[in-house]
């Protein structure tokens, strides 16, 4: 079977990954060369359990979003942990005082092996969220022309690799979303139909927002794409604190009312 370059590449890369894992390995020894992947593990764990109410509390009163303070906690906390796992990791797998080379470097060149295998893991996951992200917020048309979508689906022709044919790790449901809003915004008659739909009225009419949206510099700066200094702004801080007008923007099903947009639309 003939190989594209993109096939090609990949399999140069992965055997680049396995070469150096079993070389870095047998110099390091096993802890060391397993340290930052169980370091990650350990880092996920701490900051999903913790990391949301930590970013709650830190970050109250500033210009992040509420909707975006546990996210932000989460990634926050499991990079510094992450950083102490590792540090603590790196100091236990130390060579003993005196020795030429790493306690079980036999040992340590098959975990390096295993290591490469997961980077390689890695780098795919990469692949398919930034193919995924590409196809959410391009047109059909122009995503299949993207490097990362066009990579993604090369390699799905590999033996074994089927399943990557237009997989993305990123929930179908925003692909939806964002196809069909681009339908929207682009019909003037289904935008101002979504205007009317009583849902999104009532987010434009909360105290909060409509107090921030009726001022004419937060339209300025909106409608001029400032957002640093939209967030900035002493009538928007609030909006950005309020976490009854974004608890009901979670739960508005925004894919239903496009839908009855677009229906309305087609319709005619």
């Amino acid at each position: 079977m003939s190989l594209t370059v993109t096939q090609w590449i990949a399999f140069s890369v992965a055997l680049l990954f396995l070469i150096q894992g079993a070389r870095s390995g047998y110099k390091r020894g096993p802890i060391r060369q397993c340290a930052s992947i169980v370091a990650l593990i350990i880092a996920m764990t701490v900051g999903w359990t913790f990391g949301g109410e930590l970013g709650l509390f830190f970050l109250n009163d500033t210009v992040v979003p509420w909707l975006l303070r546990g996210t932000l906690g989460v990634i926050g906390l499991s990079a510094l942990t992450w950083l102490l796992a590792l540090s603590w990791l790196w100091f236990v797998g130390r060579r003993a005082k005196g020795a030429e080379e790493a306690e079980s470097p036999v040992l340590g060149a098959l975990v390096g092996c295993w290591t490469g295998f997961v980077n390689c893991a890695l780098l795919l996951a990469v692949l398919t969220a930034w193919a995924g992200a590409r196809e959410i917020l391009s047109s059909p048309a122009v995503a299949q022309r993207h490097w990362a979508v066009v990579a993604r689906d090369d390699l799905s022709n590999v033996i074994g690799m089927d399943w990557l044919k237009g997989y993305s790790p990123w929930p179908e449901s925003w692909k939806r979303i964002a196809r069909k809003g681009q339908q929207v915004l682009g019909s003037p008659e289904a935008s101002r139909r979504l205007m009317e739909q009583e849902p999104i009225r009532a987010l434009a009419s909360h105290p909060t927002f409509y107090t921030a949206w009726g001022d004419p510099e937060v339209k300025r700066l909106a409608h001029n794409g400032s957002l640093g200094e939209l967030l900035e702004h002493p009538k928007v801080r609030p909006l950005l604190n309020d976490e009854v007008f974004q608890q009901q923007l979670i739960h508005t099903d925004l894919e239903v009312l496009l839908d009855k947009s677009l229906k309305s639309v087609n319709t005619k």
